[in-house]
């Protein structure tokens, strides 16, 4: 059965915080902490999911019917994490939520997710991409250095400090550039908008394909 991206709809909300919880059984699998409480507390989690939603922030990729993962992109800086970060207040789009179900992963799924997110920043003349990582989730640090982000430190003591901020699990910056003027640019943006091209060409789920590519982890990214 084919995939294709679409737009979220408050119907799908709690697709969304089942796939999340998905994932983080998965990952309490693995030994981390990431995602084993909500933040800061399970209504405000969903009334942030639920605006990304109304806000057509949120997109879907679904196989058939069903939905396997998830991105969030927005034009703005939510919560202002990048406050005092070099370079942090210039134009960016930023990702949050960027979620593969466990049987899904090994698909390059979440690379071509990055690539539409490239896709749109060039559509908007926006020269970065970042998101905030789970602080120590290091083996999805790597992931994301992999995929042609540069680790541009952690939110600032004086940011986290903010009591809307307190307890904040992802402090860990990323960035990277959609133009070839930009570090991490030029062949990330020609790879980017290849991966993004077509999502009917992923593989189907549990094809000899995906099996192949087993390596190849795509994990979650919060928000």
């Amino acid at each position: 059965m084919p995939f294709h991206v679409r737009l979220a709809v408050d119907e799908d909300l709690d697709t969304l915080l089942a796939m999340r919880q998905e994932i983080a059984n998965w990952l309490a699998s693995r030994g981390s902490d990431q995602w084993q409480n909500p933040w800061p507390d399970e209504r405000r989690q969903r009334g942030r999911i639920l605006s990304g939603i109304v806000r057509r922030e949120t997109w879907l990729l679904c196989e058939g019917g069903r939905a396997v993962a998830t991105i969030s992109l927005l034009d703005y800086d939510a919560g202002n994490l990048w406050t005092g970060t070099e370079g942090g207040r210039e134009p960016a789009l930023y990702v949050q939520r960027l979620m593969v179900r466990p049987g899904y992963m090994g698909l390059r799924i979440g690379v071509r997710l990055l690539g539409m997110a490239c896709v749109h920043a060039v559509q908007r003349d926006l020269p970065w991409i970042r998101l905030d990582a789970w602080t120590t989730n290091v083996e999805l640090h790597h992931y994301y250095l992999r995929q042609q982000f540069h680790f541009k430190g952690y939110i600032p003591d004086k940011v986290l400090e903010r009591p809307d901020l307190a307890g904040y699990p992802s402090a860990a910056l990323f960035e990277r550039g959609v133009d070839t003027g930009r570090a991490g640019g030029g062949e990330a943006v020609r790879c980017a908008r290849h991966e993004a091209k077509n999502f009917s060409t992923l593989p189907q789920n549990g094809s000899t394909t995906r099996a192949a590519e087993g390596s190849v982890k795509t994990p979650a990214l919060q928000r």
